[in-house]
């Protein structure tokens, strides 16, 4: 869908309206209601519900594994708001499973009252050979980098987890997963607000022009792949949404200026509200576990008190 969108938006005067309806049509054709029930809940430190979920289907984007979390106690319907998150850790072109060490970057949202929705990405590469690097590539274009796997776990939390306001679905996540929580954002209506830490706003100035034309050999659509999944290619729609971005000013692996200049991009075109939250120091991971989701915790949590969000 995002593909198509940039295709159109540069042939057509009213693409953004054309594909608005369009995205609308779509999510109401393919919102699934055949999920199975959800298992019974194992707990965690401090009494935190936790779901392992795996469901199947028969389109990309929906056979995969959710992690879902609940704060402690019980809690009426639609009284929680929820984080989705990706994994981070590709290089922006494939996808990813869940592990362990994924699990830092769900519990403060958890103890701070969200549920949490991590989920999969379609597209994992396994070996690391070049054959298995484009059929990883192959299959996270096929899920529109992410995207169609986040539809189906917000599908999966507005039929299975009652306890979750579907006007506080929110979007998150860390470099790699930075990006997809932007482009969900712009994508996904039912997304009301994102909390991006360290992302790559243009994926043209990090992947190397010799890399880009070797795949496209193979994979035709992977230049327009590229710049969909580019957050740069998104503005439009994301200025209509509340959106914080995070870096850290001795990031040496996403430069502090590209997230300040896409912030900057962002308010130009007339953004209601952008945070940018910028650490002095905590470098790539760290920085963000230290200072940029508890700046994303308080900052979703202010929406809640804001009219209209």
């Amino acid at each position: 869908m995002l593909i198509a969108y940039n295709v159109c938006r540069r042939n057509l005067p009213c693409a953004t309206w054309i594909l608005s309806c369009l995205a609308l049509l779509m999510l109401a054709r393919t919102a699934r209601a055949d999920f199975p029930d959800r298992p019974a809940p194992q707990t965690l430190e401090g009494g935190i519900q936790f779901f392992d979920v795996s469901v199947s289907g028969d389109a990309p984007g929906q056979s995969m594994r959710f992690w879902a979390y609940l704060p402690p106690g019980d809690h009426p319907a639609k009284s929680l708001p929820c984080v989705f998150v990706a994994p981070a850790g590709t290089p922006f072109i494939t996808g990813q499973r869940l592990g362990i060490d994924d699990r830092p970057e769900h519990l403060p949202y958890v103890k701070a009252g969200f549920a949490v929705i991590a989920y999969e990405l379609d597209g994992q590469r396994t070996v690391h050979t070049d054959a298995a690097l484009l059929a990883a590539i192959s299959q996270f274009m096929a899920v529109h980098g992410g995207v169609d796997n986040a539809h189906t776990a917000v599908d999966y939390a507005l039929v299975r987890m009652p306890e979750i306001d579907p006007e506080r679905l929110y979007a998150a996540g860390h470099s790699s997963a930075a990006n997809l929580a932007l482009d969900v954002a712009a994508a996904d209506p039912r997304i009301k607000a994102c909390c991006a830490y360290a992302p790559c706003p243009d994926l043209r100035k990090r992947l190397k022009p010799r890399f880009v034309a070797s795949v496209s050999q193979k994979l035709p659509e992977f230049g327009a792949f590229i710049d969909s999944a580019s957050p740069s290619q998104h503005i439009d729609e994301l200025k209509a949404k509340p959106v914080m971005l995070f870096t850290a000013a001795d990031d040496k692996n996403i430069p502090t200026q590209s997230v300040r200049d896409f912030a900057a991009d962002l308010r130009q075109a007339g953004a209601a509200q952008v945070k940018l939250v910028t650490a002095d120091s905590g470098g790539h991971h760290q920085s963000m576990i230290d200072m940029g989701i508890p700046a994303g915790i308080e900052f979703l949590k202010e929406l809640r008190a804001t009219p209209n969000n």
